[in-house]
């Protein structure tokens, strides 16, 4: 993966993906709770962001712990 600089003037990321149950059960059960639009999408985007914290040791109640690869 290739980690490119941030431009100077930061443009706007959009993203459409699907998501099925089978992939990720807890992920998809959370989400489904809102119906489609901005509640369903700040949700994710809170989720996200709060494991991105976890992940960088932010939030020291929820240490990311990496998987190995099998």
């Amino acid at each position: 993966m290739t980690i490119r600089p941030l431009p100077k003037e930061p443009l706007p990321i959009r993203l459409v993906f699907k998501l099925e149950r089978a992939e990720h059960p807890r992920l998809y059960d959370e989400l489904i709770r809102f119906r489609k639009g901005a509640k369903r999408v700040n949700r994710l985007r809170l989720l996200a962001y709060d494991g991105l914290l976890a992940q960088n040791g932010v939030l020291p109640h929820l240490q990311y712990v990496p998987v190995r690869a099998r």
